[in-house]
């Protein structure tokens, strides 16, 4: 192979994601996996950013932070996600599974 091509599928430029974790995911916790497998080590993000970048239709923040919460459980229980928690300035803090 060229080492141009090779460079490509290094890790700081591919992001590898498991299908069958991917899967057992609804639609929200699908949209954070793909999301977060880009990011090594992710930063503190708000909930109405991800809410706009989602594409979530939920109108009110109060049901969409209780269906981000279900997704970011959900990624949890399928080893995608080590930990995660929202702080009092609305931003998520997650930590990905080594």
């Amino acid at each position: 192979m060229e080492p141009e091509i090779i460079v490509l599928f290094s890790h700081m430029y591919y992001s590898k994601i498991l299908w069958d974790q991917r899967q057992k995911l609804r639609p929200l916790a699908k949209w954070l996996h793909s999301y977060y497998s880009s990011h090594a080590e992710p930063f503190a993000i708000k909930v109405a950013t991800i809410h706009n970048a989602s594409g979530s239709k939920t109108k009110a923040m109060k049901h969409f932070r209780a269906t981000l919460r279900k997704a970011l459980i959900e990624l949890v229980q399928v080893r995608f996600l080590e930990d995660f928690w929202i702080d009092m300035k609305d931003l998520v803090h997650v930590i990905r599974m080594k």
